[in-house]
């Protein structure tokens, strides 16, 4: 009996060292928090932004957000028409005139599409993340209710994302790291030039080193390495 309780207990220890190995040694979470200031805009080529990262562990890095534009048209500067933003926002936004709501709000990605696809990246020094964004919304509020996109009415958009970061984009001390994660932010919009102001008060990336896999999504994987392309 002795030795059966001894072999017992031998056993129990052994499956609890098995069990913490496994939870511990085999697999980490970490939230990664952050916040963002930068400048940009949809009539660049491509168009997004890019600027610093103001806190967190990235603080004092940088980003990029970039939008694949693939057949949208360029502006003739011979004529007044402003085609590219015109295209945009025919195809791009949609209006909703929901009273005391009226808004347009652009989607990227079109919605139930993977396309046009957003991709995003982290720099700092040799620590790298990056991945693509399944959904930008930009929010533009018409306050006259006139179903016009009038300047007064960009110099303050909502901005709002989900990410998600690719194990192929994640480098340094985040090599084999992938997740996802949510931002909330403002586009400022203060001239009729090409130069929006970005800015992302806080943004939240749940990452992991487990269950990473690349993606698989053909249709527009061409398009999203271009986009990452140094």
């Amino acid at each position: 009996m002795y030795r059966f309780l001894r072999l017992a207990g031998a056993v129990t220890l052994l499956l609890v060292g098995l069990l913490a190995f496994s939870t511990s040694g085999y697999s980490a979470t970490q939230n990664i928090s952050f916040s963002l200031s930068g400048s940009g805009s949809l009539l660049n080529s491509p168009p997004g932004f890019e600027g610093v990262i103001d806190s967190g562990i990235f603080n004092n890095g940088y980003f990029t957000i970039f939008i694949d534009d693939t057949g949208w048209p360029v502006d003739n500067p011979g004529t007044p028409q402003n085609e590219r933003w015109n295209y945009i926002i025919s195809t791009v936004f949609t209006y909703t005139a929901a009273p005391n709501n009226e808004h347009w709000t652009g989607y990227f990605p079109l919605q139930g599409t993977i396309s046009p696809p957003v991709v995003w990246r982290f720099f700092n020094n040799g620590d790298r993340l990056g991945g693509i964004i399944r959904y930008l919304n930009i929010t533009i509020t018409d306050n006259d209710k006139d179903g016009v996109i009038d300047q007064s009415e960009l110099m303050i958009q909502a901005v709002a994302a989900n990410l998600q970061a690719h194990i192929e984009q994640s480098k340094g001390v985040y090599a084999g790291w992938c997740g996802f994660g949510s931002m909330n932010g403002t586009i400022e919009d203060f001239d009729p030039t090409p130069m929006d102001m970005l800015t992302i008060p806080y943004g939240l990336l749940r990452m992991r080193d487990y269950s990473c896999a690349v993606p698989t999504e053909h249709m527009t994987w061409g398009a999203v390495k271009s986009l990452y392309a140094e």
